[in-house]
């Protein structure tokens, strides 16, 4: 594992591997190393620092989020994880401003939606709450009446 230096790799790994290993005892080893990575105070910075740009930071950590929704950790552990990384994700969002740097970007409704649209189907946000900022926005935007300008009519 230490080969990856990513830290969202190691876990992936340790995921896939504990979907194969057998016994409690090998079961409970994959944990502790699980429990090991996310007790490093900065793993929250690490993971986001692994891609460049907002929107492959909010891509990743729900990545890792639905690793460890697919894993067969007990569900405790799982859903310890699982509320770490939702944590992570809507304390990003709000620390940068995600939604309000989107919607005061000057590149026009369609694109803003085009981006939200994307997000949204690749399953980007997991929070409930950041799922739904998500759509409040996009169903702004689509009223917008510049919404369509520019679009050739088909007819």
């Amino acid at each position: 594992l230490y080969e990856f230096p990513d830290k969202s790799q190691q876990v992936s790994i340790l995921l896939d591997l504990e979907s194969i290993v057998v016994g409690e005892r090998n079961q409970k080893m994959v944990e502790s190393y699980v429990d090991y990575i996310f007790a490093d105070a900065k793993l929250g910075e690490r993971l986001l620092a692994e891609h460049d740009t907002d929107e492959g930071r909010l891509a990743g950590v729900a990545q890792l989020h639905a690793a460890f929704r697919r894993s067969s950790l007990r569900d405790l552990a799982k859903d310890k994880y699982v509320r770490i990384l939702d944590e992570l994700q809507s304390s990003y969002i709000e620390r940068t401003d995600f939604f309000g740097r989107l919607d005061s970007d000057p590149c026009g409704a369609a694109e803003k939606a085009r981006r939200l649209m994307t997000l949204c189907a690749e399953g980007a946000f997991i929070a409930d709450g950041n799922i739904e900022a998500a759509r409040n926005l996009l169903r702004g935007y689509v009223r917008e009446p510049e919404f369509l300008d520019g679009a050739e009519d088909a007819g």
